[in-house]
């Protein structure tokens, strides 16, 4: 029986399957097969899966990777001189391969035509040599690159240039976004920018490449790092505790799945309360009270920050009703603590008042010595339940 020429990009799946499968006895045969090219295309499938959400993909990237540095540190150098070999080495290295197991085997020399200055440039950058790597890759036009380099070029560019110049990091990110739409860099790219855009930054942008995120790498196994900075974000801009930043904390948010949201401004809201920013508590409360639409945890949460926040408040009574219409039992440790020191605030601020014949609490704003007395023993009540306050968010 004949077989016929196997392409490319087959046997680039072929090796991607064995790395998947881990595959002892076809492992071996495969090194003497392959060129470095075709081990780069394989690779190159296993990382845009991983931008799809399969996570056995990265235990096969990275043997995958070890296979690489193995087959590339004893193969024959005159396949260097082959662009596409030349490129696959790069690309390899600015794709976090083993640059040691390479050091001192491959030299630029070696390589085609074109591609000594981006090879010893990724060499460096893979050492970690960043100056090195600055002054070689840097003069450097990605767009000038050939499909599949430009975009891995800038990215490591936008690396290099971050701690330096935000804003060129930033057009280099974007450059990388468009010259390798839906893969891994792409996916790298938006949470690199949305990281450096922060809550300082342009929230518009912010929301734009966001939503490009949760369009093109929901299930990216690196989403949940995605998730956090939104929450990073959104707690840095709530900081302010002005209208100025709520409507800026909304905007932010405007993007973001309802139920995500919700996560979000009850994670503001008690960041807020605990910090003593009112109005900001206030605000996200309110925000996560009205995305509950179901009598769950989350819903008594929101009740117990919107109560807290109220107590000091024209909406004293409301605050108080709030706190009281919440079931502790449905709370986890901490919110119950949040609660049961509220509530204990509140008692205080009723009591002074009627000792000062106050009839609004709201009132005690003008008295005070008063409002410190207040504040002494709520401060005291906060300490008592400090051991919870302090627990990690549920």
């Amino acid at each position: 029986m004949t077989m016929g020429v196997v392409g490319p990009r087959v046997r680039a799946v072929a090796l991607c399957a064995l790395a998947l499968a881990g595959g002892v006895g076809r492992a071996r045969a495969e090194p003497a097969q392959s060129t470095p090219f075709e081990m780069m295309r394989a690779l190159s499938i296993l990382q845009d899966q991983i931008a799809a959400g399969n996570a056995i993909a990265q235990i096969g990237e990275v043997k995958m990777i070890g296979r690489m540095a193995a087959r590339f540190a004893s193969i024959d150098p005159v396949v260097w001189k082959d662009k596409r070999n030349a490129r696959a080495l790069i690309l390899y290295l600015f794709g976090g391969g083993n640059a040691a197991a390479l050091d001192g085997n491959i030299e630029k020399e070696q390589v085609a035509e074109g591609y000594g200055k981006l090879y010893e440039g990724a060499m460096a950058y893979a050492l970690g040599d960043d100056a090195k790597a600055r002054a070689l890759l840097l003069p450097i036009d990605a767009r000038a690159q050939p499909s599949g380099l430009g975009g891995h070029l800038a990215l490591v560019q936008a690396t290099l240039v971050t701690n330096t110049d935000r804003q060129k990091a930033m057009q280099l990110l974007d450059l990388a976004r468009l010259l390798e739409p839906g893969t891994l860099v792409e996916e790298a790219a938006l949470r690199k920018e949305m990281f450096l855009i922060g809550g300082a930054g342009d929230v518009d942008k912010f929301g734009l490449l966001a939503r490009r995120y949760v369009h093109g790498f929901a299930k990216s196994i690196y989403a949940e790092n995605f998730k956090q900075l939104e929450v990073k974000t959104a707690v840095e801009i709530a900081k302010g505790d002005t209208p100025a930043s709520n409507a800026k904390l909304e905007t932010l948010l405007n993007s973001v799945e309802k139920p995500d949201r919700r996560m979000i401004y009850l994670t503001v809201a008690q960041s807020a309360i605990l910090e003593g920013r009112s109005n900001t508590a206030r605000f996200a409360a309110a925000a996560a009270a009205k995305l509950s639409d179901k009598p769950d945890q989350e819903a008594a949460r929101a009740s117990v920050y919107l109560g807290a926040s109220t107590l000091t408040g024209d909406d004293y009574d409301a605050g108080v009703k709030a706190l009281r219409s919440v079931d502790p039992a449905r709370l986890n440790d901490r919110d119950a603590a949040l609660r049961a020191s509220a509530l204990e605030i509140a008692t205080m601020i009723r009591s002074r008042a009627s000792i000062l014949d106050v009839a609004d609490p709201a009132e005690l704003a003008a008295d005070k010595d008063g409002i410190q007395q207040i504040v002494s023993s709520a401060e005291r009540a906060l300490d008592a339940a400090e051991p919870l306050l302090q627990r990690s968010n549920p």
